[in-house]
């Protein structure tokens, strides 16, 4: 069965193992308001069981035109999430219509490669507050999404998180709840914020220089393996899954038809899709208060 399974694996196509898993992200992650959604969500079934339509560049150039409905509509205030789903979707049809997989591949490496590379730039010398830790702190406390995580990190009480989430979200020129009393300690959560920043600032440096290099360096052929790591680990964190499966699409669409690369990117699709339905770290949490 192991063999039989790991033969099919080798022999998906790669360009359209992309295509399928961006229709899936449609129909899990579906855009925009219910306008955008319902064409977009019916798009998405049609082209995952009318198998032939999803190689139909008008089938994306369609999707390609509600992507920029939904960021018109939100404008000024779309996420990176909706820019990223356009640019992909327009790449999609481009490729569809010269009927060229290698530049689906190309634009989804350049892609790739300048996101991390704006990311990092963003983070180490746009924003001060990233840089020492302040924002993820903050945030860690203050998104109910990392309550867990920081539980487990920094063996926390679900009360003591919630009074130190209170204190935190207190303006400095109101009363305060808690006044001189409220002495948690929450060096934990300072260093664990320093960790995550670094490595995050780290990994995302790495992607960025692997992606845009071109593959003739023997370094280059790593780049898969570090894109799957950074979805693994930092979207078990981070609750932004609909992000990590677009990223996958694109990694897979570049990876060519290595049955490795494309197998760890089909387990860390199907690991990130857990992280966003299956409470995880709430079930260790639960398992560990009661042993």
């Amino acid at each position: 069965m192991i063999q039989k399974l790991s033969a099919k694996i080798e022999n998906i196509d790669s360009y359209k193992l992309a295509l399928q898993l961006t229709l899936l992200n449609f129909i899990l992650k579906p855009p925009g308001s219910w306008e955008i959604r319902a064409p977009v969500l019916i798009l998405a079934v049609l082209g995952l069981i009318i198998t032939n339509s999803i190689r139909n560049p008008f089938f994306w150039l369609f999707l390609t035109g509600l992507t920029l409905t939904w960021l018109i509509i939100d404008w000024p205030l779309s996420d990176n999430h909706a820019y990223l789903l356009f640019i992909w979707c327009f790449a999609i049809f481009l490729s569809a219509y010269k009927k060229d997989k290698s530049i689906l591949g190309k634009n989804a490496r350049i892609m790739i490669g300048c996101i991390f590379l704006f990311a990092f730039i963003w983070k180490a010398f746009l924003s001060p507050d990233f840089l020492d830790g302040r924002f993820l702190s903050i945030n860690m406390i203050e998104d109910p999404r990392f309550s867990e995580f920081i539980q487990l990190s920094c063996d926390i009480s679900s009360d003591d998180l919630t009074d130190i989430r209170q204190y935190v979200k207190q303006h400095v020129d109101g009363n305060l709840v808690f006044e001189d009393e409220f002495i948690f300690n929450t060096d934990c959560i300072n260093k664990v914020s320093i960790l995550l920043t670094y490595y995050s600032l780290t990994i995302e440096l790495i992607i960025a220089l692997l992606f845009l290099l071109p593959r003739k360096y023997a370094v280059a052929r790593y780049r898969d393996y570090f894109l799957i790591l950074f979805c693994v680990s930092i979207y078990s964190v981070a609750a932004v899954e609909g992000f990590g499966w677009l990223l996958i699409a694109m990694g897979i669409s570049q990876s060519g038809d290595t049955k490795r690369v494309k197998l760890l990117y089909l387990l860390s699709y199907l690991v990130v899709l857990m992280y966003g339905e299956i409470p995880v770290l709430n079930i260790i949490l639960s398992i560990l208060r009661k042993s």
